[in-house]
Order: C-alpha cells, then structure tokens, then sequence
C-alpha cells in the first residue's frame, strides 16, 4: 500500500480507479489499495467445547469468538452476505438489514464483498468475520464454544 500525505479537507471518501483499485482520501493521507477476492471454500471452521475462564470476550475482529453452546447447531456455513441479509449486532434488541449495518461501521462497499459471514443451519447470522458477532450467541451458562476461522493449508 502506498501512503501520500495531503492537505485535502477530511472527506474519508473511496474513489473507483478500476475494477480493483481505489483510492481513500483522507484528512491527512491518501491511500491506494487493491481488491483482493477472497474465497470461502480458502477457509474453514473448527467449534471446539472449552472450560477455559473468558476474561475478555472478543468483539469478532479476531479469528475466533465465543459463543453459547446451546444456541450454535451444527453445522456451521461460511459464505458471503446476499440481498436481503438480516443481522442482530451484540449487544442490540432488535435486527437490522446487514447492508445498514455495514454503513453504519463505515465499511467500504468494495470491502463488504471479502467479509465472510458464519451462519447456523437455519441461515441466521452468527458472525461476520472480522467486522462483529451477533446479540444471538451471547454466553447465557456456564457452557460455551470456541468457534475459530482459519485459512486452509494448501
């Protein structure tokens, strides 16, 4: 990534170059990236059972959660968000489009297409890897899951 710094008024604004480069202006800086496509079947899921005391509950940005075993039934689909995408953010009552949700946290929409959602049988979404989880794995008991995503070896 190459970095210019500037005196362009805060406008935090991404701007297309072509189909797979962009630009991000900022107040002091001008960053240049490139998309790179990521792929879910490049990833995969491992739901282990643990005892472990959790003193810091991680906030999705990490490639592992935690989450309450009773309410994660197997198996768990990795895949990429479509039209009509519902999500219930941590700590929140009520759901909310996913598309509003991604506006919300500033996601750039040219991001949102590499983001990987964890969903449970039933196509609610659990996670959205590594943006946030949802309010619906929140560890109610003593019994909790270590789910993690990790890269597959090749």
């Amino acid at each position: 990534m190459k970095e210019i710094k500037t005196n362009i008024p805060n406008s935090g604004k991404y701007f297309s170059l072509s189909s797979s480069k962009f630009v991000l202006i900022k107040t002091d800086k001008i960053e240049f990236t490139e998309k790179k496509e990521k792929n879910v079947n490049d990833y995969q899921i491992f739901i282990t059972t643990t005892n472990e005391k959790i003193d810091k509950f991680p906030n999705g940005t990490q490639n592992y959660i935690y989450a309450d075993k009773t309410v994660v039934k197997e198996p768990l689909i990795i895949r990429k968000r479509q039209d009509g995408d519902v999500f219930q953010p941590f700590g929140m009552h009520g759901k909310m489009k996913l598309k509003k949700f991604l506006n919300m946290k500033s996601i750039p929409k040219f991001e949102r297409d590499n983001l990987f959602l964890i969903t449970n049988s039933s196509n609610e979404i659990l996670w959205i890897y590594p943006v946030a989880t949802s309010e619906t794995i929140r560890i109610k008991n003593e019994q909790c899951v270590k789910i993690e995503i990790r890269e597959r070896k090749k």
